[in-house]
């Protein structure tokens, strides 16, 4: 199964990967990059190194923010710009491209470039 989405002339696909057990685990493209997600809950996340990407939850294409943290799941959980996030939509869905620290810094120049987010300063 696959869903694309068109937002600001980029293609996005939601793609269902496999179900384990009543759980759907599925991916997203962005760019060159495929991004665990969405998750709509941060209980799906992990705390370990990666490139998030904030989402309205009822809109995936409309990305809120894009960051790097050592710990995802915390940094998502107790992040500054969440009142910012608010601003744009009420429930968040995150993808994310789990990766090492020395991939970091370059995966979330590009995101950032690419998906344009709404919020955070670049």
């Amino acid at each position: 199964m696959c869903l694309s989405l068109y937002f600001v002339g980029i293609q996005y696909e939601v793609k269902l990967i496999l179900t384990i057990g009543k759980r759907k685990t599925m991916s997203i493209d962005f760019g060159k990059f495929t991004l665990w997600g969405p998750a709509t809950d941060t209980d799906e996340l992990f705390d370990r190194a990666g490139v998030y990407v904030v989402l309205d939850s009822r809109d995936y294409g409309k990305v809120l923010d894009v960051g790097k943290s050592k710990t995802v799941k915390s940094r998502i959980e107790n992040h500054s710009r969440r009142a910012q996030w608010l601003q744009h939509a009420r429930f968040f869905a995150y993808a994310v491209y789990w990766c090492s620290e020395t991939e970091m810094e370059n995966i979330e120049t590009y995101l950032r470039n690419e998906l344009v987010p709404l919020c955070g300063e670049w």
